[in-house]
C-alpha cells in the first residue's frame, strides 16, 4: 500500500480523488517537477455519508486543527507522521468516518478540494463506483452490511 498526504505506507488504505481534471493532474505533479508521471484517470462516483470535511469552519475548530499545516510537507523520514498523516490517522481510527474532504495543496487550483476516502470504512448505503457507461471496467466498491 501506497503511502499519501493522510496516511503511512503500509498502514491503512485511503483512496484519493480529486473534483475534476485539472485538480487531479495538478495534484500529481512534484514541485518544480512539469513532467507529469504515468496516471490513469477516471471517473468516480462516490456516495458516502460520513466525511470530517475541512472546509468547514465549525469542524477545523472543535477538532482544533492547524489549518497552515494542512498545506505542509507529508513526504517525511520513513516510520515519521506528518501532520496530515496524524490527523488522517485519528479520523480513521475513530471508525465514524468514511474519509475526509480536504484542501488542494496544489498552487495552481486553490479553493479546490480532494476526498480521501477509506474504502474498509465504507457505511452501509455508500459505495463508490468507476463510471462506465460502456461496462468495460465494472469495478464497485460497497459499504458493509
Amino acid at each position: 500500500m501506497c503511502g499519501g498526504r493522510y496516511n503511512l505506507k503500509n498502514t491503512f488504505e485511503v483512496l484519493y480523488m480529486a473534483p475534476d481534471l485539472e485538480t487531479a493532474i495538478a495534484e500529481t505533479k512534484k514541485p518544480h517537477n512539469f513532467k507529469l508521471p504515468p496516471k490513469i484517470i477516471i471517473t468516480i462516483d462516490v456516495n458516502v455519508q460520513e466525511i470530517v470535511d475541512l472546509e468547514d469552519t465549525q469542524i477545523v475548530k472543535t477538532l482544533d486543527i492547524d489549518t497552515g499545516q494542512l498545506f505542509g510537507p507529508w513526504r517525511v523520514p520513513i516510520n515519521t507522521e506528518s501532520y496530515t498523516q496524524t490527523l488522517g490517522r485519528l479520523i480513521y481510527e475513530s471508525k465514524n468516518f468514511e474519509g475526509i474532504r480536504y484542501p488542494s495543496a496544489a498552487p495552481s487550483v486553490k479553493n479546490k478540494y480532494n476526498l480521501a476516502i477509506f474504502p474498509d470504512r465504507l457505511k452501509k448505503g455508500s459505495e463508490i463506483r468507476v463510471y462506465d457507461p460502456e461496462k468495460l471496467v465494472e469495478q464497485v466498491i460497497l459499504g458493509k452490511e
